[in-house]
């Protein structure tokens, strides 16, 4: 146990009352009294007619999954920023991105970096008759740089009936 020096019993001859004393770092502590030591809490207890501390380590709360930057300057670490991790990178909460133009990440406050794509739906080719009576069918193509974004590319010279 570290700060604890030693323990010495005062006993006057003559009575059956000793004075128990616990010597620490911080000076002499009577049986009952407690104390912070090397982020220990500790207490003068006596036992077995000799008077000995007790330390023992602070409960730590766990630091948040959303922590990404902490103090631990003290005896306990204490968390002084929020974000998320993701590869290399980090993100403050709330922070949302596109890296794609159907693609959505967010940095959610419990710390978790979540992207989700939307799913577009596509409808095969567009058949219509022409106004000669044959059958004309139109492709969809996506348009390049937008989410869901689709063009009607049809023959050339080719109007259809509606």
């Amino acid at each position: 146990m570290e700060g604890l020096k030693f323990v010495a019993i005062f006993c006057v001859l003559g009575l059956s009352v000793c004075d128990e004393v616990c010597h620490t770092e911080s000076g002499d502590k009577q049986i009952g009294d407690t104390w912070e030591e090397d982020c220990q809490m500790c207490r003068c207890r006596s036992s077995e007619g000799a008077a000995s501390a007790d330390c023992q380590r602070p409960l730590c709360f766990p630091l948040e999954r959303a922590c990404i930057k902490w103090d631990d300057s003290g005896c306990c670490p204490v968390c002084v920023e929020k974000g998320c991790k993701h590869g290399n990178k980090t993100y403050p909460i709330g922070y949302e991105e596109r890296p794609e133009p159907c693609t959505t990440c967010i940095c959610h406050e419990w710390g978790s970096y979540q992207c989700s794509t939307l799913a577009c739906m596509v409808a095969g080719p567009e058949c219509r008759l022409s106004p000669e009576g044959e059958s004309v069918c139109c492709e969809m193509k996506k348009i390049e740089g937008t989410c869901c974004g689709y063009e009607q590319i049809c023959p050339p010279g080719t109007h259809l009936k509606k």
